[in-house]
């Protein structure tokens, strides 16, 4: 479910930030070396933009995992109480 949501957000980011910055980079900088053009696109751009893409996978990933683990909690916390109560009527007898 993460990664069938997540992965054309991830794709949306890739093309337009990291691919659209790329672009913008090698157009201003057409006179640089190209070792410095190497350093800035494939390894500062390339880089980060790597990991930004990531975010969208990451935040689905634990807003999913956030809800379950609150229902959980809610459904054991329900449990406990009732067996509490069983104890507690047994302490009374």
């Amino acid at each position: 479910m993460t990664y069938s949501i997540g992965a054309p957000l991830q794709d949306i980011l890739d093309q337009y930030l990291v691919q659209g910055s790329s672009n913008l980079i090698k157009e201003k900088l057409i006179g640089a070396p190209d070792w410095f053009k190497g350093l800035l696109i494939d390894g500062v751009i390339g880089g980060a933009g790597t990991v930004l893409t990531f975010i969208p996978i990451l935040l689905i990933f634990f807003l999913v995992f956030g809800f379950s683990d609150a229902f959980h909690t809610m459904c054991c916390s329900s449990s406990n109480s009732s067996q509490r109560d069983k104890l507690m009527e047994m302490d009374n007898i």
